[in-house]
């Protein structure tokens, strides 16, 4: 080949590999002073109903594509859903031994949810520092507005690590989006 034509196509790659980055679904967030990636839908249903919906870990296997099923870990010394509740989430059986734990940090009813994400077991990536926000807000139409977000926080990332979590933010949305299709499909049935 001719070296003009390498340069081309080793120009293209680097251009790919770059725009991959600067569109990934995490973005760096100022207010929480870490990577963000935010979905949300709008479901037919009473923020209550959403909200309480969602506090039941036994639902989970109903309307997540990734988590198979949720086992309080603390169970009779915290309510499921509230804050401090301890679980340990399961994969679907495509990723068999795969699971992380969560805890539940703060609870404003039928508002917020705030779970921080750690133990992750057999995941090809893995990292520390990650928190889940359920947010739900009121719409003058009496339906709910539901935001699941994934936030990297902590220690700021080198290389390797920012370009891990922005390349794994792209299946993240994925699912996300799918399990907030299935949330609303399940609570407007």
């Amino acid at each position: 080949m001719r070296p003009k034509i390498l340069k081309t196509i080793l120009l293209l790659l680097v251009l790919g590999f770059l725009s991959s980055l600067l569109f990934s679904p995490f973005q760096y967030d100022e207010t929480n002073q870490g990577y963000r990636l935010a979905n949300d839908v709008e479901i037919e249903a009473t923020t209550e109903a959403v909200f309480d919906y969602l506090g039941n870990s036994s639902n989970a296997s109903r309307w997540s594509v990734f988590v198979n099923n949720i086992q309080p870990l603390n169970e009779g010394e915290v309510a499921d859903g509230a804050t401090g509740s301890k679980r340990r989430c399961f994969c679907s059986p495509g990723k068999p031994g795969s699971y992380w734990d969560e805890e539940i940090l703060d609870v404003k009813k039928n508002r917020l949810r705030l779970l921080s994400i750690y133990n992750l077991k057999d995941f090809p990536v893995s990292m520390e520092g990650l928190v889940t926000e359920q947010l739900y807000e009121d719409k003058a139409t009496g339906s709910c507005k539901l935001t699941f977000s994934l936030v990297k926080q902590g220690k700021p990332l080198g290389f390797f690590e920012m370009v891990k979590l922005k390349w794994a933010g792209y299946y993240v949305a994925k699912v996300f989006k799918q399990n907030l299709t299935n949330i609303k499909a399940d609570l407007e049935k």
